[in-house]
């Protein structure tokens, strides 16, 4: 990385160089300043190939950090894609496209070739490896460490993140102002009205919520004032404290936490003077390579969070601060501006977007400017060498479009034209270029190759929402198709009210009028005259009637499940869809449903509460919530509108600005600024405050109101200026604006831009002073070019165009423009489309299609009907460790008998009338029962059965011999064994306490026993568990301890590091997605069957089989199978790896109280727990879902025979440590089992094609 380049052109004291992706890798602290469209994503993934292949840096040790969830998401596909372009060029360094030519920095010395070689094996390691490469948003790296660095870093580990803080600051709010204001309602008001008018109770809560959401936004700003002789400030400074230290409170209590307090909690655990050091420690271990996109997007304190962790690493930040646009959300451009003065800086000067002549034309345009601070300088910047001088012919690339002061257009003084005349006028002339363009317009590529102008390429930016609306309108009042991108939240359209008129009336099926309104709604339209006329009652009653049956429907399903069937057994589809707008309204619709269903985790709910819950979501809706924002409701090949905010970092061939001359919104309370380069917000701008002169001789520089909201105004000014640079430079070819010369119009980002210069030469930057005012206050002095008469623009304008070089056209709208409509037409597909038919396919609404689980399909066999409406709510989601075993019971210990032979088990291997499970179904009544059982030994057992055993048992014997033993167990004994864990809490609740337990733990911390206890207790708390903690811990220690048996190579969990160790691994797998069945389903029966074909006669696993095939019979299954594994662990075997699944269990196996705990657990004793809970099947599916994850993963290499390492299903209670008894080597309490490589891959082709072999 050479060329050093004038410093002059960035900031002071940051020497700068030209970036060179093929140049030597960065080291330490360095920073990329990308202009638009010059690459920095490219260049960010080029940087991780490099590392990884040139410094063997490993991908599970490189961070990459963006500022958007889509960002971040785009990041990750475009970095996949760079590093299996890098080893396919260093697999054939012959064929490295010359289009990439870093790749020859990669590739080396042809002579080289063990050197290429150890490269080309690094990167395609990486590309297989690739989801161990972090590529996440600021807040989830900060969340992620929270949660990896636990109680070290001071955290909760099972907070719970909420997005939408609202309601908790509106809560405490209130809650403080009743105490506050219940004696003197005005004690927070001015005393007498002047500068700042009185305030009532209302507004003052109004003022202190905007305060403290800010306050809480931007923890890395200072907080004025803050010790002041205002005694009414100090009071609104010290309110609003105390509410932010009480919203944190009342978070923590309820075991929640933000995205504000997840970046304040990592920031406090790093500066922490105890723990601080060992937090930065280990996260420097983690990350070897940190690289942050977006940086000037960064407030001060995420910035201290890196500095301090990865100061002594390679720290690469990537940005821009002329595109620094987010300060609303708490972005801070001068923490930006204060960290690359210490730093490396090179910047990326070639353009790979736009034209040659537009980049001259936006170069003259911003020539000399400065955006909202003398250090954000616009940068020129070069094209790339295969770019088109311009691709749209011989008209200038920017089309400046301007309203002239006609008499017609002008406000009474005519003084300015009037908005609500020119905006119609504009509208139309935006309608009326876009089908110009439209119908005449060609684009030439660097081939000279030409094609028409199509919808898709055109994007209109607009300032808001509302400009978004009504560009739409007018577009589709003119038959050009035009969508709407991320404009606006979803909780403001009218999807919402169609969504409360169905809730009400769900809610209130009884009440006519509320029905009645109802059906003059979406899901319920009925003809208004049926509802007037002579049958009126009838089809009231019926409406009722339905009405309640859709409230049954959604108590019973949930919202998700409801809301599609609502899509597929009514005429919801066409009633939506036939409206103006349809395919706009079912997005809003979908969106909502969503939304609901998120809010209600998943669960089923009456009416009342998603009503409440849809409330919620409105009162507290955030326009700037990427969550909320409208998604996009058509394909791309319609005019693309969206807000300037949404378009950063996209990029079109053609971009519409028709609102560029509106100023930008006033500054508003609280007043941020920046004062000596730091982010202030004035916590008391609701009151008039002075704190004295900064200077004092020098009135001008007084602290007051006054001063402070003119600060405000100026930082508001430069986003606006930002904004601009980001519109004019989404372009590819070209820029059209328009420029109106209404009130304020001239102080607007474009007003400057146009006005603020000398003819055609470079901005002037012009600043806005104060004087002292005949009273002694501060009056606001405007730069000349403010005052700029509008026919003075125009000629100011036209000068400004004749100095470009042609590459700036001006065109001056008449006093009217007719609207137009188009003629035209995307042209359609070529390709002929199939007529749909049900042949092959299943209908819309088929009771065997959903979303499977293990406990939903054993349900579903318990039952014995697909379609049963009695399924709980946690098996329509990925059953979580521990909520698959029995629920709370005294002792857990009553079963109900499925007459397996791995029911039988002998009197004297357990306690008298113990049983060996720990289900706690409705029937308790018990019924004394024998059994028999044939296999290697011979036994008899004695249990109390809920149920009769009508056969004789054939299998595994699960008891403790009482005849000859043919076989060759080795039992090491039971008795002087411990079992920390036999009596402690049992049920669901538990089981879900030990496996959040175990989820997070290190096993090979060599701090095991403090790092459990902290744990143990914070869990305890945060479930309201009562539990010995000291008996848990040394149960839980023991059972880490306890060697796992041969499948393991004899290792216990506590060698297992975590990098070997993959929790809580989800999987959703189709169901028959080759539709290779009738109607893409696959018998259950067929999973039986598998077994049944693929295991040998002695497998202790047979007998379940032959039991699972008797269940299943005409029981078919189709969709989706999801569910969530424990944990998967990489074991070292000979010269390769295998991969054992793993589940912990904390089922009950023995009598409580029982002198022999342990005897329970006996390895073969398992069989009968696993069967009688059918965990054989939840095994089976575990391990499909690893087959496939392996397969994806490993690729090429990937061989089942030699990878697939088995299951170990780990009953914690009965594993007491190294001295646990063990049988074979298998350790009591362990159930291990290697199904055949055959069985699994069985099972995946019927999963995949829903027929077996």
């Amino acid at each position: 990385m050479s060329d050093i380049t004038p410093a002059s052109q960035g900031s002071p004291g940051a020497q700068r160089s030209r970036f060179d992706l093929s140049g030597p890798l960065p080291t330490g602290r360095t920073v990329l300043e990308a202009s638009a469209g010059t690459g920095k994503t490219y260049s960010l993934t080029g940087l991780i190939a490099r590392f990884v292949a040139e410094q063997a840096v490993p991908v599970e040790q490189i961070l990459v950090v963006t500022f958007t969830r889509a960002a971040a998401t785009e990041l990750r596909e475009r970095t996949r894609g760079v590093l299996s372009l890098a080893a396919q060029a260093l697999g054939n360094p012959g064929g490295a496209s010359a289009e990439h030519g870093w790749l020859s920095t990669i590739i080396g010395d042809p002579a080289l070739q063990h050197q290429r070689l150890e490269r080309h094996q690094r990167l395609t390691d990486a590309v297989t490896r690739f989801d161990e490469l972090t590529i996440t948003t600021i807040h989830g790296f900060c969340h992620q460490a929270l949660g990896q660095l636990g109680l070290r870093a001071g955290a909760n580990p099972d907070a719970v993140l909420v997005e939408n803080t609202a309601d908790v600051i509106q809560e405490v709010c209130r809650d403080l102002l009743i105490t506050e204001l219940s004696d003197i309602p005005l004690r927070l008001s001015p005393a007498t009205k002047g500068a700042t008018a009185q305030l009532s109770p209302m507004q003052v809560e109004r003022e202190l919520v905007v305060t403290v959401s800010a306050m809480l936004s931007n923890p890395g700003s200072r907080f004025v004032p803050t010790h002041t002789d205002d005694d009414l400030a100090q009071r609104w400074s010290d309110l609003a404290h105390q509410a932010c230290a009480e919203v944190r409170h009342r978070q923590q209590t309820r075991g929640e936490i933000s995205y504000d307090t997840i970046i304040a909690g990592l920031h406090a655990a790093l500066v922490d003077p105890v723990r601080g050091a060992v937090v930065a420690e280990q996260l420097a271990q983690r990350y070897r390579v940190v690289l942050v996109d977006e940086f000037q997007d960064t407030d001060r304190l995420q910035w201290e969070v890196f500095k301090r962790a990865f100061t002594n690493g390679v720290l690469v930040t990537v940005g821009d601060p002329k595109q620094a646009i987010y300060r609303f959300r708490g972005a801070d451009v001068h923490a930006y501006l204060n960290a690359v003065e210490q730093a490396q800086v090179f910047e990326l000067t070639t353009n790979h977007r736009s034209d040659q002549q537009l980049l001259a034309g936006l170069a003259h345009i911003f020539d000399g400017a400065t955006l909202g601070d003398p250090q954000i300088r616009f940068v020129p910047v070069t094209a790339a060498p295969n770019a088109v001088p311009n691709a749209l012919g011989n008209d200038a690339p920017i089309q400046l479009r301007v309203v002239p002061a006609h008499p017609s257009l002008l406000v009474k003084n005519a003084s300015a034209l009037a908005t609500p005349k020119a905006r119609p006028l504009i509208l139309n002339d935006l309608v009326a270029r876009t089908i110009e363009l439209l119908d005449h317009g060609i684009i030439t590529d660097s081939a000279g190759t030409g094609r028409p102008v199509r919808p898709g390429d055109i994007a209109v930016l607009v300032p808001t929402g509302a400009d978004a609306e009504a560009v739409a309108g007018a577009l589709r009042r003119s038959h050009v198709p035009a969508v709407r991108a991320r404009t606006g939240s979803v909780l403001k359209s009218p999807a919402v009210e169609q969504w409360r008129l169905l809730l009400t009336a769900l809610a209130r099926p009884h009440h006519a009028p509320t029905v009645r309104a109802a059906a003059l709604g979406w899901f319920l339209l009925t003809d208004p005259a049926e509802l007037c006329g002579d049958h009126a009652e009838r089809v009231l009653g019926r409406l009722q009637e339905q009405v309640g049956l859709m409230a049954d429907r959604l108590h019973r399903r949930g919202i998700s499940a409801f809301y599609d069937e609502e899509k597929s057994r009514t005429a919801l589809l066409s009633t939506v869809l036939g409206r103006t707008e349809g395919d706009r309204h079912l997005t809003d619709l979908d969106h909502i449903a969503e939304l609901l269903t998120t809010a209600l985790h998943g669960r089923s709910c009456e009416a009342p509460q998603a009503l409440r819950v849809l409330d919620e979501l409105v009162a507290t809706n955030d326009d700037h919530n990427e969550v909320t924002m409208r998604r996009i409701d058509s394909d791309a090949r319609a005019v693309q509108i969206t807000t300037i905010h949404s378009a950063k970092g996209l990029e079109y061939p053609i971009v519409l600005v028709p609102f560029s001359f509106k100023r930008g919104k006033a500054a508003t309370t609280p007043y941020s600024f920046a004062q000596h380069g730091l982010s202030t917000i004035d916590v008391a701008s609701a009151v008039g405050w002075d704190d004295g002169l900064l200077d004092p001789d020098d009135k001008t520089t007084a602290q007051n109101q006054a001063a402070r909201k003119r600060s405000a105004t100026t930082e508001a000014e430069g986003d606006d200026l930002r904004l601009l640079y980001v519109a004019l430079t989404r372009a590819q070819h070209r820029v059209e604006l328009w420029w109106a010369s209404t009130t304020g119009a001239n102080s607007s980002a474009l007003g400057r831009m146009l006005l603020d210069r000398d003819g055609g030469g470079p901005v002037q930057n012009t600043l806005t002073t104060l004087s002292l005012g005949p009273k002694g206050g501060l009056k606001v002095h405007k730069p000349e070019y403010a005052a700029t008469t509008m026919d003075a623009a125009l000629a100011q304008a036209r000068r400004l165009a004749a100095a470009s070089a042609g590459t700036i056209a001006i065109t001056e709208l008449p006093d009217r423009v007719p609207a137009t409509m188009w003629a035209g037409q995307e042209p359609l597909s070529a390709e002929t489309l199939a007529v749909a038919s049900k042949h092959g396919r299943g209908a819309l609404a088929d009771p065997a299609w959903r979303k499977w689980s293990f406990t939903r399909l054993s349900e579903t066999i318990d039952t014995r009907s697909p379609h049963a409406v009695g399924a709980t709510n946690a098996s329509l989601a990925p059953v979580r460790g521990g909520a698959d075993e029995p629920p709370d019971a005294a002792d857990g210990i009553v079963a109900t008998h499925r007459n397996t032979a791995a029911d039988t088990a002998s009197a004297s291997s357990r306690a008298p009338g113990a049983q060996a499970d720990t289900d706690t179904d409705t029937d308790t009544a018990a019924d004394p029962g024998t059994g028999t059982g044939t296999g290697t030994g011979t036994g008899t057992g004695t249990g109390s059965d809920t149920g009769t055993d009508t056969g004789t048992d054939t299998g595994t014997d699960t008891g403790t011999d009482t005849g000859t033993d043919t076989g060759t167990d080795t039992d090491t004994g039971v008795r002087g064994v411990t079992a920390h864990l036999a009596d402690v809490a049992a049920g669901t609740t538990f089981g879900t306490f030990v496996h959040s337990v175990l989820e997070r733990l290190d096993f090979t911390s060599p701090s095991l026993t403090a790092d459990l206890r902290e744990t143990v207790l914070a869990h305890a708390s945060h479930d309201g568990l009562k539990i010995d903690v000291e008996a848990v811990v040394r149960g839980l220690v023991e059972a880490i301890r306890t060697p796992l048996g041969p499948l393991f190579s004899g290792r216990s969990l506590a060698d297992i590091s975590p990098r070997d160790r993959l929790a809580e691994l989800t999987f959703d797998m189709p169901i028959a997605a080759a539709l290779a069945s009738p109607a893409g389903r696959a018998p259950a029966r067929a999973i039986a069957e598998i077994l049944l074909r693929t295991l040998s006669p002695d497998d202790p696993i047979r007998s379940f089989a032959t039991e699972l095939a008797g269940q299943t019979t005409d029981l078919e299954i189709a969709g989706w199978m999801n569910g969530s594994i424990d944990g998967v662990l990489r074991i070292p075997h000979a010269d390769h790896h295998r991969y054992v699944v793993i589940d912990y269990k904390t089922n009950r196996l023995h009598v409580p109280g029982a002198g022999d705990p342990l005897a329970a657990y006996h390895p073969q004793l398992l069989v009968a727990a696993m069967a009688h809970h059918r965990y054989p099947l939840q095994a089976l599916l575990y391990s499909v879902a690893v087959h496939r994850y392996l397969r994806w993963r490993l690729g090429d290499a990937y061989d089942p025979d030699l990878h697939l390492g088995g299951v170990a299903y780990l009953f914690v209670r009965g594993m007491a440590g190294p001295r646990t008894p063990t049988v074979n080597g298998v350790a009591h309490g362990v159930f291990s089992w290697r199904p055949p490589t055959a069985t699994i891959v069985a099972l995946d082709q019927l999963f995949a094609t829903g027929g077996h072999a």
